[in-house]
């Protein structure tokens, strides 16, 4: 067990490392679309890039995770230092000169793809630190990542109203950088001590253990479902320019809006630990998936700002009680092999749904139009909630 200075610093360190990730992660994804749509892309091709990069996303999480829950796989900082350098040295001859479209488009492909599968790597680091005796609070260090996503929604928001879109290049690498040197100073994590064989596990095998879909079929319902319903949420992350230039708003309250939905997620990040205590995982697994499908239609009747906001205040019931409910379901119902795997399911999520919103969201908005492509997103979001819903239903012996 660590004593109680190591873990305060260690704290301190997540804290930060989850900060200026989700500021790089903001600059970069949440507003992609601004600054391809200033270089002269369509949002169809903008679609296409965040589509290909969600999806690629979605493929190499799990790569990453089978090769790093091997006894003889890489390090996890190794991992995550990895993927955010890339990110790092792909943007920054953009930072410095006027490039064409086509590199812009493999630039911004690359961000896609790293800085959401590196989430599992970082989300498993934090977990293996508190098996390793630590005590850290998962919810705690992932709300302070939502805190630096909303200062700089709402800083970058503002700022390019009157500045160039550029700079908001400049803020992610910076960030992915300090990232980077956070994560050096974390302590080392010993394979065999932070990944410990668990009583009836398949550790020490060198054979592959199940796919974690056949062995909990309960993860196949969440994996179907949100993804269905990430389908939604990331066309509105990445398409909410158009959404607010649809009630008349400006770069000024896109920063405003996602600012909110960063704070608004932050306290059930925050208080997790203190609202599981109430009911369990699954219940706020499947509170959240109905709670996104609110969100989705109330978005979809906005025809106002207050009424965008509103919805976008809803993210403390969907995307705020997620994140942390689905790493605590998965850390409790798999064995220790398979935990970078089981966090990869959330990524997964996430990345399939991308993948599909940023496709469909890009096309259906440049031929149908912002209204049917939000009518559209809704009733996708209902069938993804039955079907969690029914998962949970179906499931045997599942913690509630």
């Amino acid at each position: 067990m660590a004593d109680a200075g190591q873990d305060r610093k260690l704290n301190i360190q997540a804290m930060a490392m989850n900060f200026l990730f989700f500021m790089a992660y903001c600059a970069v994804i949440m507003f992609a679309a601004l600054y391809m749509s200033s270089k002269g892309f369509a949002p169809m091709t903008i679609g296409i890039m965040l589509g290909l990069g969600n999806l690629s996303a979605a493929f190499l999480q799990d790569l990453l995770a089978r090769w790093a829950d091997r006894p003889d796989g890489p390090a996890l900082k190794s991992l995550a230092l990895g993927q955010i350098a890339l990110s790092a040295i792909t943007m920054a001859p953009l930072l410095v000169a006027n490039l064409p479209k086509a590199y812009i488009f493999f630039a911004f492909l690359v961000q896609a793809v790293n800085l959401i599968s590196v989430q599992t790597v970082l989300n498993t680091m934090t977990m293996t630190y508190e098996e390793m005796g630590h005590r850290l609070h998962f919810s705690i260090i992932r709300g302070v990542g939502s805190i630096g996503f909303a200062v700089t929604s709402l800083l970058l928001g503002f700022y390019v109203k009157t500045a160039p879109i550029d700079h908001v290049l400049w803020v992610e690498v910076f960030a992915l950088l300090a990232t980077s040197l956070i994560i050096l100073t974390l302590p080392a994590i010993p394979k065999r001590r932070g990944r410990k064989t668990l009583p009836g596990s398949a550790e020490g095998s060198s054979e592959e253990s199940p796919s974690l879909l056949q062995q909990y079929p309960v993860f196949l319902g969440i994996l179907v479902g949100f993804s269905l319903i990430f389908i939604g949420h990331t066309m509105i992350n990445n398409y909410m320019t158009f959404v607010i230039d649809r009630v008349h708003g400006d770069p000024g309250h896109l920063g405003m809006a996602m600012m909110l939905s960063a704070l608004s997620e932050m306290p059930a990040m925050i208080f997790y630990s203190r609202i599981r205590e109430k009911r369990g995982d699954a219940f706020w697994i499947k509170t959240a998936a109905l709670a996104f499908t609110i969100k989705h239609f109330i978005l979809a009747l906005a025809s106002s700002m207050a009424m965008v906001y509103f919805s976008q205040a809803i993210q403390f019931f969907s995307f705020g009680l997620f994140t942390p409910a689905l790493a605590y379901f998965a850390a409790g119902t798999v064995t220790v092999r398979e935990k970078t795997r089981a966090q990869g399911i959330g990524i997964a999520v996430q990345s399939i749904g991308g993948a599909m919103g940023a496709f469909f969201g890009g096309a259906t908005i440049q031929f149908l139009g912002v209204p049917a492509t939000l009518y559209l997103m809704t009733v996708l979001s209902v069938l993804g909630t039955a079907i969690v819903l029914r998962a949970f239903r179906k499931a045997e012996g599942v913690r509630t």
